[in-house]
């Protein structure tokens, strides 16, 4: 059963470790300003590494598992969506699963948060994004107007990922100790329901 889960998790597309958060950074500047990354880069962030989440997770020794399930929330474009289900369809303990997935997903969440005024400078000075970057977005933009702050850290998952949604809600006029309120409450809600649906999986 949990084989066949695996299977048909991981059957249209097998996303690739990065093992860096750094290299969230990068993806963070990439998808800021709309480039293809292998068009950047040279070669996409995402397939960097030979091994894929579940060849990684299974093939590894039970506290090592752990640490890339942090490691793995932690990466741009996995996050809780791909190691959560994974993790638990090859049989790993759902509450460790769920609390190095939080953990994982919400620390550089708060890293873009407290050191959001260097990262704008940092990405304005190469000319990664313009002055409003948030209206660039517009998709993001009129969300955030229609459904205030709770309403757009919740949709994040869904509109650009945790990590971006937290450096949006700022250019929008978020204030910070709500912008990690408000990310917090979403990080813990979609790890519950992830948690829990793949449990009933």
């Amino acid at each position: 059963m949990k084989e066949k889960l695996v299977s048909r998790l991981l059957g249209r597309s097998r996303p690739r470790s990065c093992f860096s958060i750094v290299g969230g950074g990068v993806l963070l500047a990439i998808h800021l300003t709309g480039l293809d990354p292998t068009f950047s880069l040279g070669v996409n962030p995402l397939l960097i590494g030979d091994l894929s989440i579940e060849e990684s997770l299974r093939n590894t020794s039970p506290l090592v598992q752990y640490v890339l399930v942090f490691i793995f929330a932690a990466t741009p474009a996995l996050e809780l969506w791909a190691v959560i289900p994974i993790g638990i369809a090859l049989g790993m303990n759902p509450l460790g699963v769920a609390i190095f997935g939080f953990l994982g997903n919400i620390i550089p969440v708060y890293l873009v948060i407290i050191f959001f005024t260097r990262i704008k400078n940092w990405l304005q000075a190469r000319e990664y994004i313009g002055e409003n970057p948030a209206k660039s977005r517009k998709r993001s933009y009129k969300f955030f107007k229609k459904y205030g702050l709770p309403g757009f850290a919740v949709g994040a998952p869904f509109l650009v990922g945790v990590h971006i949604a937290a450096f949006l809600v700022l250019t929008m006029g978020a204030k910070r100790r709500k912008a990690l309120l408000w990310m917090t409450v979403s990080i813990a809600f979609w790890t519950v329901i992830l948690t829990t649906a793949s449990l009933a999986l």
